[in-house]
């Protein structure tokens, strides 16, 4: 798991394609100066471990994305099930003997968010203009 005490994962070696790892072990394999240099049991076994845990993670994506569709669908059909209580409600209220449903139907309408909030944006980053006339003088 990441954590602040592990070696960061940047740079060239963090962006290595399959293909250039493949191709760097034919190298190996072909030249004996350069079988050597690195294990390359260790290093197809990493390769492997690479692949087995990208279509893992490929499938618990699909997985994930199935399990928010589920509780929104949910979620909407739940909320068409209130909003045609609140439209009985509605109706009833008029009559003098359903007047304590008013509590109900102002507590329904409350638990209807009518827009999205909206997203938060990011503070514009602040940069040091230069006046057109110093830019052109330098």
């Amino acid at each position: 798991m990441p954590h602040p005490s592990h070696a960061r994962l940047t740079g060239m070696p963090a962006r290595v394609s399959a293909g250039a790892v493949t191709e760097g072990l034919a190298a190996c394999t072909t030249h004996p100066v350069l079988a050597g240099a690195i294990d390359a049991a260790e290093v197809q076994y990493r390769q492997d471990y690479e692949t087995a845990f990208l279509e893992l993670r490929d499938e618990m994506l699909k997985t994930f994305e199935g399990l928010d569709y589920s509780i929104r669908l949910k979620r909407h059909q739940n909320g068409q099930a209130v909003l045609r209580v609140l439209a009985f409600a509605r109706n009833l209220v008029k009559s003098p003997e359903n007047a304590g449903l008013k509590v109900h139907i102002e507590a329904l309408r409350k638990g209807f968010r009518r827009r999205r909030p909206a997203p938060e944006t990011p503070a514009p980053e602040l940069t040091e203009e230069v006046p057109a006339g110093e830019a052109a003088a330098e």
